[in-house]
């Protein structure tokens, strides 16, 4: 059931509790009220209803990913699906052990992007910049498709920007505005970048 609360006065304690610290965010929260997701900042409705259908096949595909790991702690694939899983929970500890387990096994499936770019999230919303950019990166080089490299790369952009370092940004900014399947979206925000003096 959807509820709209003003962190700014009756929902400050949410706010608190679900550690928000930006405007507009929008929490996915079960039953017992932990998170599962969050979506922080304004998004164009295409990208909002991606990030809200994403949240809620994660959280439906939950369940059979633990059964896998109980049964393989080291599965690659269902560590790094998990690693995004806890990322978007506000867990960036396990995600990131999740991830080194990934790692370790040598795993360059379609998980990885998707779960550095969860961890990378995790840092950006965290305003930890740097770490953000350490993991989009990674995520930019494990991309197996368009989309997942070009949401790497707008988010490293966004981090640069966040940082100040206009110069960083348009350096990003030259390969999106290019990228072959990148998504409309994207690509608009690298040339309003590059266009920006």
């Amino acid at each position: 059931m959807p509820l709209k609360v003003n962190a700014e006065k009756e929902g400050q304690a949410l706010a608190k509790q679900y550690k928000v610290e930006g405007f507009p965010t929008i929490l996915f929260v079960d039953a017992k009220g932990e998170l599962f997701a969050k979506i922080g900042g304004y998004m164009p409705p295409e990208g909002f209803s991606e990030e809200m259908a994403k949240a809620l096949k994660t959280h439906k595909e939950l369940p059979a990913i633990q059964a896998k790991l109980k049964a393989n702690a080291n599965d690659p694939e269902a560590n790094a699906r998990m690693a995004g899983i806890c990322a978007a929970r506000e867990q960036p500890d396990k995600a990131v052990a999740h991830l080194a387990k990934s790692e370790k096994a040598g795993y360059k499936g379609a998980a990885m992007a998707p779960a550095y770019n969860a961890v990378g999230d995790h840092y950006q919303t965290a305003r930890e910049f740097d770490k953000a950019i350490g993991y989009f990166k990674k995520g930019d080089a494990a991309a197996t498709n368009p989309k997942d490299r070009a949401y790497s790369q707008v988010s490293i952009m966004v981090c640069h920007l966040s940082k100040g370092d206009k110069n960083a940004a348009k350096a990003v900014a030259k390969t999106l505005a290019v990228l072959k399947g990148a998504p409309a979206e994207y690509v608009k925000m690298a040339q309003d970048v590059l266009g920006g003096g």
